[in-house]
């Protein structure tokens, strides 16, 4: 491994690239133990775009373990900007049971204030309330001072529960100072104080159980499907991150490397100005696993203008040269239908038609520079000499 790696086909201690492989990895998709890109997968995962990692910090969407996003975030644990999904629950308690409720109505109501007097007089404490609402459709409410007591969760629950006739009912209320109303008559003296109320839990006179264990089978089966369908979504995301993070690191295993030539003759161009000799050259930097895969990065230039570099899908074929050891031949068949500019990328890429074989080369760009080129190629490039890129041309072990 190189310490500094520039070549997305190499890893490095610090590698940078397009595609990096590295410890760290920094480009627009590196893969690393800490990634940091467009589209960044590693341990720690940095992303403006699209992160996956163990701990993933992204502006855009991040998956993993723990998550922290502006944008989307999707993990085991998440938390966003935006919209968040975590697969592990936060609930202390998902499935509340009910509380014994046996003799605490009486002891609450022995212990009872005015609902007027918690905030003045009392932080907390337990009160009678005439809950009202405008009509049956709406849902209760308790007001105090002219205003509305907020009900929490567990108490939303029970009050729903309650027929409108059973009471007097006990309700626990909490407060808290709230911002002051207005301002005081003169200087001397201070604004009305105001204070915020919520109600946590509401006792009925007759009922020996909480609400909470209403339904209770019904709630859990709800919490179970939930999170079992929030984590095979996870996996799914896991498996499709998996197999493109190994169909990368699969092209480490290309340690069969050659470099190809075929010269060529300005035949046609048009968009761009040549000398009518101009010599032209295609190169192939080859990379193969030693077996079938195999990967080619192609440079077309005339004089000493580049016309193409890039890595098109293509065919290669190896042969070796008669009466020969070790000595072999290439034959290259690409093709790619270039890219248009975009914001990412202002130059775009052109298009290429390639076939050593046939002795065809085409490169053609529309914009921002519009330009077409053929090339006529010598079919037979640059012998090279030593290991075979392709197993089938590998020679047997001598017998013993």
């Amino acid at each position: 491994m190189r310490f500094v790696s520039f070549d997305d086909a190499e890893p490095g201690v610090i590698a940078i690239g397009a595609a990096p492989l590295g410890i760290l990895a920094i480009g627009l998709m590196p893969i690393g133990v800490v990634a940091i890109g467009i589209a960044a997968a590693g341990g720690v995962s940095v992303a403006c775009g699209v992160g996956a990692g163990a701990v993933t910090f992204s502006c855009g969407f991040g998956f993993g373990g723990w998550v922290r996003t502006v944008g989307s975030a999707f993990g085991l644990r998440a938390s966003a900007v935006g919209g968040e999904m975590s697969v592990l629950p936060e609930d202390d308690d998902p499935f509340p049971r009910g509380v014994e409720n046996e003799g605490r109505y009486e002891r609450a109501d022995a212990q009872r204030v005015e609902l007027a007097e918690i905030g003045p007089r009392a932080r907390e404490g337990w009160t009678r309330i005439e809950p009202t609402r405008s009509d049956d459709t709406k849902p209760w409410s308790v007001l105090c001072d002219g205003e509305e007591v907020v009900l929490e969760p567990f108490a939303t629950t029970t009050m729903a529960t309650w027929d409108g006739v059973e009471g007097p009912l006990l309700a626990h209320v909490k407060s808290a100072p709230a911002a002051p109303e207005g301002e005081g008559s003169g200087y001397r003296e201070a604004a009305t104080p105001r204070y915020s109320r919520q109600i946590d839990e509401i006792l009925f006179p007759s009922r020996d159980r909480g609400v909470e264990s209403q339904g209770l089978g019904r709630r859990q089966a709800w919490w179970v499907t939930r999170h079992v369908f929030k984590a095979l979504a996870f996996v799914a995301v896991l498996s499709v991150v998996f197999f493109l993070v190994r169909l990368r690191l699969s092209e480490l295993d290309m340690t069969h490397t050659a470099t190809v030539t075929w010269a060529g003759k300005l035949t046609h161009a048009e968009g761009m100005v040549f000398p009518s000799d101009s010599a032209c050259t295609v190169t192939a930097h080859l990379r193969t696993d030693g077996a079938s895969r195999a990967r080619a990065q192609v440079d077309v230039t005339c004089g000493t203008l580049s016309l193409y570099r890039a890595r098109p899908s293509c065919d290669l074929t190896e042969s070796p040269v008669a009466e020969t050891r070790d000595h072999f031949v290439y034959a290259l068949s690409c093709k790619d239908e270039g890219a248009q500019p975009s914001d990412d990328d202002s130059t775009g890429r052109p298009s290429l038609s390639l076939s050593t074989s046939k002795g065809e080369v085409k490169v053609e760009q529309d914009l921002p520079h519009p330009f077409y080129v053929e090339i006529a190629l010598e079919p037979k490039g640059t012998e090279v000499v030593g290991t075979p890129l392709i197993g089938a041309n590998a020679r047997p072990p001598p017998a013993r």
